[in-house]
């Protein structure tokens, strides 16, 4: 069974070699899909999965942030209508 995770890694790495791939070559005007092998071979699959990968790290710390800014007002609110409440 394979993750949904590396599903999505495996599908953005993919996609930014091809995005590397078209900027490279916009410059000739043409406009072709790379094979596999010519992503492979000229270096767009490693370019693309470190980029791939900090996107992701960047978008797990925007995630974990916003998580905990959610977490603190929450007990800030429920800590504000607690002592509303005992008085």
């Amino acid at each position: 069974m394979k993750s949904l995770f590396w599903n999505k890694v495996r599908g953005l790495i993919y996609e930014k070699a091809v995005e590397l791939y078209i900027q490279d070559r916009m410059h000739l005007n043409v406009f072709i899909m790379p094979t596999d092998s010519e992503l492979r071979d000229y270096g767009y699959f490693e370019r693309a999965k470190r980029s791939a990968f900090i996107q992701i790290n960047s978008e797990n710390i925007w995630k974990k942030r916003l998580y905990s800014e959610k977490e603190m007002f929450k007990r800030s609110f429920h800590d504000t209508i607690s002592s509303s409440h005992s008085i």
